[in-house]
């Protein structure tokens, strides 16, 4: 896992070299599809001290729709909300 994490951490930092962007750490979100005890989130804050709990979500809308083992709560919650 160490070694697809720097790869990634390799990647946004080649795509922010030729585009001029950067990747935004705080508003970055990052979907496990599958950690039920948070045992992934919580080695991947502890390889990469710029990540926190805050960034890990079970849902995170993609061009317009939800995605994610949460979606289904956040979709209904939204619609009660505005109900």
């Amino acid at each position: 896992m160490r070694k697809t994490w720097k790869l990634i951490s390799s990647i946004s930092q080649v795509i922010t070299s030729f585009s001029s962007l950067r990747l935004n750490r705080p508003k970055t979100q990052i979907l496990l599809a599958s950690d039920p005890n948070n045992i992934l989130r919580d080695e991947l804050i502890c390889m990469d001290k710029s990540l926190s709990v805050k960034v890990f979500t079970s849902a995170l809308k993609y061009l317009g729709i939800f995605l994610g083992p949460g979606a289904t709560a956040v979709q209904w919650q939204l619609a009660f909300e505005s109900y």
